[in-house]
């Protein structure tokens, strides 16, 4: 019996196409989520302050409003003003449903950046000498 030989898609960063996109996605996930770690952990601490803040704030002001628009939309398709489209799944219903639940994550996740970011502004801020102080009396 003779072996089938099989060609598979080269993986790893020397993809091509889908599955370059893939790898993509990952390494931008993955320093997403070392940046925003970055703003709630004592590590963090030791890079450019700004380092871990730009991200959170970028993503905390294009993730909020994206969900909250979203949940304006679902609600608006639960209560039958808009018609939400079934693409492909089964009933109209469970495409409303996902529609809640994934536009609901983008929200509660762009409020956690903007938590986490505040707090890692209110942590990491100067602090200003007191008044007069090195000046001569």
């Amino acid at each position: 019996m003779r072996a089938e030989s099989t060609v598979r898609p080269p993986m790893g960063p020397e993809a091509s196409g889908p599955a370059a996109l893939d790898w993509i996605i990952v390494a931008v996930a993955a320093s997403a989520a070392v940046t925003v770690s970055a703003t709630v952990r004592s590590w963090g601490r030791r890079v450019p302050r700004w380092l871990p803040l730009a991200p959170a704030l970028i993503g905390a002001a294009t993730l909020a409003p994206y969900g909250a628009i979203g949940l304006v939309y679902a609600a608006l398709g639960t209560f039958g003003a808009v018609t939400v489209p079934r693409g492909d799944f089964p009933t109209p219903g469970d495409a409303l449903l996902v529609t809640w639940i994934g536009l609901g994550a983008f929200a509660v996740y762009g409020v956690a950046l903007a938590v986490a970011a505040w707090s890692c502004l209110r942590r990491t801020r100067p602090v200003c000498a007191p008044l007069g102080a090195g000046v001569p009396a």
